[in-house]
């Protein structure tokens, strides 16, 4: 066993010690491939301010509308959930009151049937106001990754090669490793 976790170890080693760093320093301003470098922070903060300026920063025109639709449809339903709500405590009064002729709001006079309707719509407005604040930090992070990845390198100079390697970490006795090489530009 411990003769495996030596051969595992220096398998990982061996993987990082070929490894070069690059000594050249990029200003945000400088462009990559033809493409302006992004700056991540700002992409952040302006979806904070404004959400989907980020996105538009980044050149993603086409997330703004799911951001919006997201935003109207959640304050829509939360609206919805709330009248619903505010309509059953007002009946949940209504039956409290003996004074009080004529038919509820909801057409529902069993108390426990009104409290329980209450409650579920008190909970559904809850829900969609946290999805609501859910959609505005995501669309936060959907543009400081995006402004990240917009910097990441995809073009065609990069592969990697995997071929088998015999190690020799005592004498007279040959390991067969798998060997791993990424080739960068």
């Amino acid at each position: 066993m411990q003769k495996y976790i030596i051969i595992l170890f220096f398998l990982i080693i061996s993987v990082f010690s070929y490894s070069q760093t690059d000594t050249t320093i990029a200003s945000p301003d400088t462009t990559k491939l033809g493409k302006k470098v992004k700056n991540s922070t700002l992409a952040m903060v302006l979806s904070a301010v404004v959400p989907g300026a980020g996105q538009v920063y980044n050149g993603k025109f086409w997330k703004v509308p799911f951001i919006y639709g997201g935003f109207y449809a959640s304050f829509y339903f939360a609206r919805k959930f709330n009248y619903q709500y505010q309509a059953y405590k007002n009946d949940i009064l209504f039956v409290y009151d003996s004074t009080r002729t004529g038919p509820t709001t909801t057409g529902i006079y069993d108390l426990q049937t009104l409290v329980n309707d209450s409650s579920i719509s008190r909970r559904k407005r809850d829900l969609t106001i946290i999805g609501a604040i859910a959609i505005y930090a995501l669309n936060i992070i959907d543009a400081y990754i995006d402004a990240e990845l917009s910097n990441f390198d995809v073009s065609e100079d990069l592969s990697m090669k995997i071929y088998p390697s015999i190690n020799y970490f005592k004498p007279n006795n040959p390991n067969l490793s798998l060997t791993v090489q990424f080739y960068f530009k």
